[in-house]
């Protein structure tokens, strides 16, 4: 009987279960094995994010508040190209990277920031507190 047998006839789905926990354990060390150093990419996440995050750059797009505004805003329109760039790589950073939550969550914090200030068009109005 190996380690993954069970001679317990009352559960038979014990070793089993063993078996996909030992499996999810061997994935999850691969991927951990197989993640890139997160420095690199958070500085090119900060180079890419901190001019953004600018108070004119905010108060611009904070100062949009209708559905026609929004759409007629050349600098709203760059922010929405600019805040796809940002995704994709904060997307790469998470599943990618040796990146701790911790620090995550403060490039997560720096993202709701840009996001909420480009907003979402919501009823004709644009969403500011998402």
């Amino acid at each position: 009987m190996n380690k993954f047998e069970s001679n317990n006839s009352e559960n038979p789905n014990e070793g089993y279960e063993d078996l996909v926990k030992y499996h999810e354990d061997l994935e999850e060390q691969e991927r951990a094995e197989e993640r890139e150093e997160v420095g690199p990419h958070v500085e090119e996440f900060e180079e890419m994010i901190t001019p953004l995050l600018e108070e004119e750059v905010l108060n611009v797009l904070n100062a949009i508040k209708t559905k026609e505004e929004a759409l007629d805003s050349e600098e709203r329109e760059s922010a929405k190209e600019a805040l796809i760039s940002i995704v994709r790589k904060m997307k790469f950073i998470d599943q990618k990277t040796d990146i701790s939550k911790e620090e995550y969550a403060g490039l997560f914090g720096k993202y709701k920031i840009f996001s909420n200030a480009v907003g979402f068009i919501n009823n004709g109005i644009v969403d500011h507190d998402r």
